[in-house]
């Protein structure tokens, strides 16, 4: 950018001259520089957004796609299922998990990794009674049944509510029970 004043054109083509960048190698000073200080004030913006816990969204989105790794159950963004994962640890016993079935959240998904097996063995409309302490104890067929029917728990028209086998890309198996908000008890209920 040259600077403009009013006087000789000597003077004016000084000016000009001056404030033009000084040529290295055929490339501006200016430039160089200003192409170092751009990637430093980059790398200060990366490493304050590292620090402050921000990541890049790649970063975010392979963490996102990373299986779960933990026992978890958790609601659904739309709000309406609960997904519980059962992971064995190192000892072998998945965590205890607990979840609620309710008039707004009336799905409840179970997904267990290849190792583990859901109890009772042939779930259909069988689970556990509350009181159960070992879930490798309630089984739902022969003379030692230990289960409980779910829909004896609920109210209503209870036909079509029982586990569903839910297919998916991932090893293990999947379940789903679906509830409909008709048929929730009028008292809180328990089962393992």
């Amino acid at each position: 950018m040259a600077s403009v004043s009013l006087g000789s054109p000597a003077a004016t083509k000084a000016a000009a001259s001056a404030s033009r960048p000084p040529v290295m190698g055929g490339v501006p000073v200016k430039l160089h520089l200003a192409s170092r200080l751009g990637l430093v004030s980059l790398l200060l913006v990366a490493t304050t957004a590292g620090l402050l816990g921000y990541q890049p969204s790649f970063v975010t989105r392979a963490v996102a796609d990373e299986p779960a790794k933990n026992s978890a159950c958790v609601i659904e963004a739309n709000g309406v299922q609960t997904t519980c994962t059962c992971v064995s640890t190192e000892e072998g016993k998945p965590k205890d998990l607990a979840a609620t079935l309710s008039a707004t959240a009336s799905v409840l998904q179970l997904v267990c990794e290849s190792t583990l097996t859901f109890a009772p063995d042939e779930a259909d409309k069988q689970v556990c009674p509350a009181e159960t302490t070992n879930l490798q104890t309630c089984v739902s067929n022969g003379d030692s049944k230990t289960s409980i029917d779910v829909t004896s728990l609920l109210t209503g028209n209870t036909e079509g509510i029982k586990w569903e086998t839910v297919t998916r890309e991932a090893q293990g198996t999947t379940k789903k029970l679906s509830i409909p908000p008709a048929n929730l008890p009028y008292t809180d209920q328990r089962f393992a």
